[in-house]
Parts: C-alpha cells; sequence; structure tokens
C-alpha cells in the first residue's frame, strides 16, 4: 500500500524569500498560522515530535492549504509511564505515614516499608525505562528555529520544541507581512527571530 501526498505549489522559505514581490496580509497569516496548528495538534496527538519545524518544511498552495514535510528527525515521546505514576503515588502515601509517626519504634518500621516500596518501584521503574524509545538527541532543529532547552543541552525536551520553531516561523511571517514588506528599506533576510552571527542571506525566489 502506497500513499501519495499531493503536489504543493511551494513551501514557507519560498514563500518568505519572494516578499515582496508576493504580498502577505492578516487575513493570510492568520489562516496559514490555524492551519499550522492544526496539523501540528494532529502529530502531537500521534505522541510524535517532528523536531525540525522550519520554512521549508511546510508546504503550501495558493489557498493557504499547509501541510508539513521532512520526518527524518521525527521521533515518538511518551508521557509518564505507569511505573512513573505508582512511585509517585507510593512516595506520598508513605512518606505521610511516616511524617506522621509518634514514637521512635513505629518511625522505624514506617521508614523499613517506606525504603522496601521506594526500592521495589524503582527496580520496576528501570526495567519499563528500559523499554522506552532510545534516548533522544541534542543535535536537532536548524539553529534559527532551535528551542532554548535543545540549545543548552538538556535531554529531556518534549513536544513544546515543535511549538517554539512554529513560533519562529510566524515571528518571520509578520516581519515579512505587508505593513513591513511596504518600507523602502524592507529586506526579507532580516526575517529571522534570532538569527545568529552565522546567519547568510538568502536569495529571493
Amino acid at each position: 500500500m502506497f500513499l501519495v501526498m499531493e503536489l504543493m505549489e511551494s513551501d514557507f522559505k519560498q514563500l518568505l524569500s519572494s516578499v515582496p514581490c508576493t504580498e502577505i496580509d492578516e487575513s493570510h497569516i492568520v489562516t496559514m498560522l490555524f492551519n499550522m496548528l492544526c496539523a501540528l495538534n494532529f502529530l502531537h496527538s500521534a505522541n510524535i515530535m517532528h523536531r525540525d519545524l522550519k520554512p521549508g518544511n511546510f508546504l503550501i498552495d495558493s489557498s493557504c492549504h499547509v501541510k508539513i514535510c521532512d520526518f527524518g528527525l521525527s521521533r515518538a515521546f511518551t508521557e509518564k509511564n505507569d511505573a512513573d505514576r505508582t512511585l509517585e503515588r507510593v512516595h506520598k502515601v508513605k512518606y505521610e505515614k511516616f511524617i506522621r509517626a509518634t514514637t521512635d519504634e513505629e518511625r522505624k518500621s514506617r521508614f523499613s516499608a517506606l525504603s522496601a516500596e521506594m526500592t521495589k518501584n524503582l527496580v520496576e521503574l528501570g526495567e519499563q525505562r528500559k523499554k522506552r524509545i532510545r534516548d533522544k538527541t541534542i543535535t536537532v532543529s536548524t539553529r534559527w528555529y532551535r528551542a532554548p532547552e535543545i540549545i543548552i543541552t538538556d535531554k529531556n525536551y518534549n513536544k513544546a520544541i515543535d511549538i517554539y520553531s512554529l513560533g519562529c516561523i510566524l515571528a518571520e511571517l509578520v516581519a515579512c507581512s505587508k505593513p513591513y514588506s511596504n518600507k523602502k528599506d524592507f529586506d526579507n533576510t532580516d526575517r529571522f527571530l534570532t538569527p545568529g552571527k552565522s546567519c547568510l542571506p538568502i536569495s529571493p525566489v
């Protein structure tokens, strides 16, 4: 069985690079943003992080229909599993009983019970984590759309990194909209939210 994506006319990178020859007004931005959010919500509801959202990976047609492409860096993500939740619950219940102990003997007994339960659940948690999908890497996302948690090399990032990338793309759309593109000194190569020192000029398409 083969799935074929219909041909799209362009992508956001070509669109932004063609401004001011191509005009982008507020209604275009609202429509494109809504469609981008719908597409991203579909991915996240399926527990998939794209991890490389950028203008070149958003396809668009003349009706502002949007599709996400290039899933080479995508990865499935998991929320807290049963072992994590069990560990938190046991720790809370047992600890509350421990601090309410009135005698040394009772405190020692409850502490032993707490330690035993914690050890048991830590072993279970370790087994659960072994079955998880391989560790996430920090070498993801194109520089100008890279979330702060990835920049500081935090491997515990989640689907929020895609939202950050989408926000950067939205900033570019706004920077290339009519109120700005109609100015005499407009330069669409200066549209990046976080360009960095090595941002190279992009020739208009």
